[in-house]
Formats: structure tokens, C-alpha cells, sequence
């Protein structure tokens, strides 16, 4: 393997794992949401949003993160936020086309 293949190896490995701990925000935002534990779940659902950002710009999962966000901040009643969060996602599902992704 070159040095070339062994950092694009490292990039898409690395990528991987930034991937994982976004599932697994938005899995601890998930339950936390379903305890009613909001101001909590919206920290999470915010990292996996950064994270889905970075790693996956405009895609599906960027955009339905964007729209957890939204009702956390619905929840804790931030209308404006959660207004801004849906219209953000709104953006990028758009983006996505019907694919979900560009």
C-alpha cells in the first residue's frame, strides 16, 4: 500500500468513526426525547447535526437531524430556533432531490 492509499484508508476510516458517534448522538437523543428529557436530547441531536454536517453535507440523515433539533427546541419552546432548524432541514432535503443525497 503507498502513502497516498494508506491516508485515503485512514480519511475513510476516520470518517467511519465520526459516523458512528453521530448514530449513536442521535440514538441518546432519541431516548432522552422519549423521557421528555429535551434540553438534554437537544445537546446530542446538536452534535450529530455538526457531525452529519462535516462528514455528510447535504444528505437525508443531515437534514432529518435538523428536523430533531427543531422539535427539541419546539419542546423547550425556542420557536424561533426550531423554526430556523426546520427551515435549514427544509434546505437541505431540497438539495437532496428525492434521493436523499446530491
Amino acid at each position: 500500500m503507498s502513502t497516498h492509499d494508506a491516508s485515503v484508508h485512514a480519511t475513510t476510516d476516520d470518517s467511519s468513526v465520526e459516523l458512528t458517534r453521530a448514530l449513536a448522538h442521535s440514538n441518546d437523543g432519541m431516548r432522552l426525547a422519549s423521557e421528555d428529557n429535551f434540553r438534554n436530547a437537544l445537546i446530542c441531536f446538536q452534535h450529530a447535526f455538526l457531525i452529519y454536517q462535516k462528514e455528510l453535507g447535504i444528505h437525508a440523515n443531515t437534514a432529518a437531524t435538523a428536523v430533531n433539533v427543531a422539535n427539541c427546541y419546539a419542546k423547550l419552546s425556542l420557536l424561533d430556533d426550531a423554526a430556523h432548524h426546520l427551515e435549514l432541514a427544509l434546505s437541505i432535503q431540497r438539495a437532496c432531490g428525492s434521493g436523499g443525497q446530491p
